[in-house]
């Protein structure tokens, strides 16, 4: 089934990321939310389109902000450890490592569950698995 031809376009790329954020917080946590189509055609637009550019990003991008996050949190923790004077013991210069480890856990099911959700969103509002509408009856029938 083809999109009607008044229905809006879907943004793409970096049009669909300012077309997301300019959509209100609200309506953003009820699309990510919604266990059903989305009723307003222009904010199904633009969740598809977002949750296109979104998945199409390279593995690679979407990884880097645990790698910026992980070596950030080794480096300070082992710099903490380094300047109080805990390094004497074998637990506390691990502790970065276990710290990181755990933020890089959390943030990795963040990361899926939010990759989930964009997957949700596109399936349940793509424009050619949308609902069709009832065909109105001929006058006189």
């Amino acid at each position: 089934m083809q999109p009607s031809p008044g229905a809006p376009s879907v943004p793409e790329g970096r049009a669909a990321g300012a077309a997301w954020r300019a959509l209100p917080k609200e309506t953003r946590a009820e699309v990510l939310a919604a266990e059903e189509p989305i009723a307003d055609p222009a904010v199904r637009a633009v969740a598809v389109g977002y949750a296109r550019t979104v998945l199409a990003r390279s593995p690679r991008r979407q990884a880097l902000p645990l790698a910026g996050a992980t070596l950030a949190v080794v480096g300070l923790g082992s710099l903490l450890v380094a300047l109080t004077g805990l390094g004497d013991s074998e637990l506390a210069r691990l502790l970065p490592i276990f710290i990181a480890v755990a933020i890089l856990l959390w943030m990795r099911n963040r990361m899926r569950a939010r990759i989930l959700g964009l997957l949700r969103v596109e399936k349940l509002n793509a424009p050619a698995t949308a609902p069709a509408e009832p065909a109105e009856a001929p006058p006189g029938a």
